[in-house]
């Protein structure tokens, strides 16, 4: 029979081998472990970008399609072309589908490659026109709210007042302060930097903090009050 001492020996010796076959084959492990984990990563990276590419071509499709749907509706009908208050809906319906003709593209084409491949030039082009798109979107919505709001709380005395030269100064107000809005960055009002940390070029919106506060005003903080505002006092006005 092994003494305490041999079997002692014995196990130190199995340990010795086992800690040097360890040592032996873990870099091979870890070498193929980090192989698997960079392809996993790629492979992942790769479904996440197929997935979001596909479902904003998607929303390009719907964007474009149901507002040209509208547009042809207003436009061929007699009885909707005729209503003057159907233009804000038809202003509404452009801006909408101009943002899915020119600003969701790119938009894509920038998701795709993470990085801006066109130049600096088209980049400010491309964030102005998307400022002023949707600026006008928004608008055209509070435009749409304000004639609902009049046409209830003033139902005997608005449909007079609701002229087709009025209706037309209206859209085209909601277009000129649009420009307004989305003008200043290319005239300088804008930060100077156009890459991350990678090196690659970008393009983003205006940080400067002027110009944030200056175009959230405009687009959506006072839109916003005004439907809210309108909304409640329509809702108000229907209980009665």
């Amino acid at each position: 029979m092994e003494s305490v001492t041999d079997v002692q020996i014995r196990k130190e010796m199995e340990m010795t081998d086992f800690k040097n076959w360890n040592y032996s084959v873990n870099p091979v492990d870890n070498s193929l472990l980090e192989e698997r984990n960079q392809t996993l990563a790629t492979d992942r990276s790769l479904v996440s970008t197929v997935m979001a590419a596909s479902l904003i071509s998607l929303i390009v499709a719907i964007i474009i399609f149901g507002n040209l749907l509208v547009i042809v509706a207003v436009l061929r009908n007699r009885q909707l072309k005729q209503a003057v208050q159907n233009r804000f809906i038809l202003s509404l319906a452009v801006a909408d589908l101009l943002i899915g003709c020119l600003i969701m593209p790119l938009s894509l084409h920038r998701t795709l490659l993470n990085y801006w491949s066109l130049g600096s030039i088209v980049c400010d082009i491309w964030l102005a026109t998307d400022v002023f798109l949707c600026t006008a979107s928004t608008l055209s919505l509070v435009a749409i709210t304000l004639d609902r709001y009049l046409s209830v709380s003033r139902a005997l005395q608005y449909p007079q007042l609701r002229t087709s030269a009025r209706v037309n100064a209206a859209i085209c107000t909601v277009w000129v302060v649009s420009a307004l809005v989305s003008i200043p960055p290319l005239a300088g009002w804008k930060s100077n930097t156009s890459h991350d940390v990678s090196g690659k070029p970008q393009c983003d919106i205006s940080d400067e903090l002027g110009y944030i506060i200056y175009s959230l005003t405009i687009s959506f903080y006072i839109p916003l009050l005004i439907i809210l505002v309108a909304n409640v006092k329509v809702c108000l006005i229907a209980r009665r």
